[in-house]
């Protein structure tokens, strides 16, 4: 299930600019909006990925020491958090602009909460004690999946909002089917890498 979560919040920006552009023809400034979010998306996931090394190697050749990891640490993780913010915005945007009807408020709702969620996740530190220092780690690592997944769910859930309940003569379904019929596929998945009975 970690791997899985881990898995959504990599790929989220992708996925969402897959279903942006799939629907593309009917709302271009849902579509500018969104795709603007997901290049945003890109970039923290970009951040998430390589700004632990780059702490690192810069820190190093400064001669900071742990304690100039730690800050630029904190430094790219303001930056990451600020993006996806502002990602969150533009699906909001995205999801607003260009409608006739009512909002989806059934995909704007859960998908801001998730994105709140994640991003309140970064502030909670757990600290076991000195005796229990890899406990402490351990929980730190399943936080930060955490953290990373439910940001994922997210972003994926305002991108369907962006999309959902819009008129068009793409014969497409509505992103409610698209996402059944997604998460059956990925739990078949996750439960056939895991060598467990399919349901």
């Amino acid at each position: 299930m970690l791997r899985l979560l881990e898995l959504i919040g990599l790929v989220a920006p992708v996925v969402g600019g897959v279903l942006l552009f799939r629907y593309r023809g009917r709302s271009g400034a849902a579509f500018g909006w969104g795709m603007a979010a997901c290049v945003l998306g890109l970039l923290s996931s970009g951040i998430g990925l390589s700004g632990q090394r780059l702490s690192i190697v810069a820190a190093f050749l400064a001669g900071d020491g742990t304690a100039g990891v730690l800050e630029l640490m904190d430094g790219w993780a303001l930056l990451r958090f600020a993006l996806l913010f502002t990602a969150g915005l533009l699906l909001v945007v995205a999801a607003l602009v260009d409608r006739r009807g009512a909002a989806p408020l059934w995909w704007l709702i859960p998908g801001a909460l998730l994105v709140v969620a994640g991003v309140g996740l970064h502030f909670v530190h757990v600290d076991l004690g000195a005796d229990h220092e890899r406990l402490t780690a351990i929980a730190t690592v399943l936080l930060e999946i955490l953290e990373n997944g439910t940001l994922g769910l997210g972003f994926l859930v305002l991108c369907c909002a962006a999309v959902a309940h819009r008129e068009g003569n793409d014969a497409l379904p509505e992103p409610a089917v698209l996402a059944r019929s997604a998460g059956a596929t990925i739990w078949q998945v996750y439960r056939g890498t895991q060598g467990g009975p399919r349901r």
